[in-house]
């Protein structure tokens, strides 16, 4: 499938969209619930495209959010750091064959299980990262949690709504419980799977015009995120993120079905 080709606006309306879901990504996590829909509902793709061209313009918010860390990524071993990478990319590259697969009518009827999914994992993510804050903590995360982030990979690369929650569950289950060292391996986690499945779903096809626009958007949503991270009070985001997938999901749910 071809690149779909379209006006100047929706490259403008991708951009915003992309600032404000990277930003929210590096902050709160959540950024799926701004973009998808403003690629389906504002911007008129398909559910299966919208899903697509949002992963593929939404990566760049990750690598800025890595470049705004530098340093304690230049700190981390080289060799377990490589291997992490590998693993979460394999999952991201799975997940994105597996979107491929999946046919535009059966992904339609998905959707909702898939926001609902992510909407119940941000809203419960207190409590199932509650293992965090502990003074004993792993500086890397565990074989088992380097295994459990290529599972959740999959997903990533498939839609990755409150797929930052999974990771963070994991990795305070398999005792890393600092939570910036955490949100650390999560953003090089969902970097790396989302390089995966954007090189999947780039050679399949994106609307290339807004994923452009969603470049420059995520680039400068994500470092700025990452900037002001610690000073954003997260519990009104997560209010207006968990608010925001409930409709969601009720309102796809109610045009699927």
């Amino acid at each position: 499938m071809r690149g779909v080709r379209m006006p100047f606006t929706p490259t403008i309306i991708g951009a915003a969209a992309a600032f404000f879901a990277a930003a929210l990504n590096s902050i709160a996590g959540g950024g799926t619930f701004i973009a998808f829909p403003t690629l389906a509902a504002v911007v008129g793709l398909g559910a299966k495209l919208a899903n697509a061209t949002c992963t593929v313009g939404l990566w760049p918010g990750f690598a800025a959010g890595l470049a705004a860390v530098r340093r304690d990524l230049a700190a981390l071993p080289r060799g377990r750091l490589i291997r992490l990478i590998v693993a979460s990319a394999s999952g991201g590259a799975l997940g994105g064959v597996l979107l491929l697969l999946t046919p535009a009518g059966t992904f339609r009827e998905v959707v909702p299980v898939l926001l609902g999914t992510g909407t119940l994992l941000f809203a419960l993510a207190p409590r199932v990262t509650r293992g965090l804050n502990r003074p004993d903590s792993h500086d890397f995360p565990a074989p088992a949690g380097v295994a459990a982030l290529a599972g959740i990979s999959i997903y990533n690369g498939y839609f990755g709504a409150g797929s930052g929650v999974m990771v963070m569950a994991a990795l305070a289950a398999t005792g890393m419980h600092d939570p910036r060292r955490a949100n650390l391996f999560k953003m090089v986690n969902q970097f790396a799977s989302n390089a995966a499945a954007v090189i999947v779903l780039s050679v399949w096809g994106v609307a290339w015009p807004v994923a452009a626009g969603m470049w420059v958007g995520a680039l400068a949503g994500g470092f700025f995120g990452m900037r002001i991270a610690n000073r954003v009070p997260r519990g009104a985001l997560r209010t207006i993120v968990i608010a925001a997938g409930t409709v969601l999901t009720i309102a796809y749910g109610w045009s699927a079905y």
